[in-house]
């Protein structure tokens, strides 16, 4: 989908971006395109985006069917959780810990993998 769509939550400068990057995006000139994807990945890594507004636009972006918005801001929520501990990936995501000792203990000896430092 080549229109933009007013996102709810997001700040005016996000929207501008996602905005023009939808119409750029659908451009027939491969240029114009990647461009357009550069532009919007340097964008993505040097603000400071929170957690809630990522996931806003990623799901955003899966709404519209825009895969290539939807890669970015994906590429970027894995950034921030590629090499966490389980216990800072569930503070990113605001995740409280429902399991019992024995059940973290017994997941924890099933994927030791999950847990190492």
């Amino acid at each position: 989908m080549n229109v933009a769509v007013p996102i709810p939550d997001v700040g005016p400068q996000l929207q501008v971006v996602v905005e023009e990057f939808i119409l750029k995006s659908g451009s027939d000139d491969e240029e114009v395109r990647t461009a357009a994807r550069n532009d919007l990945r340097d964008f993505i890594e040097r603000e400071e985006i929170g957690i809630t507004t990522l996931l806003v636009v990623v799901k955003y972006a899966h709404e519209v069917k825009n895969a290539d918005l939807l890669d970015a801001f994906c590429e970027r929520v894995a950034n921030l959780i590629k090499d966490k501990k389980v216990v800072e990936v569930r503070q990113i995501f605001g995740i409280v810990n429902d399991f019992t000792p024995e059940e973290e203990q017994a997941l924890r000896d099933e994927h030791p993998w999950a847990f190492e430092d």
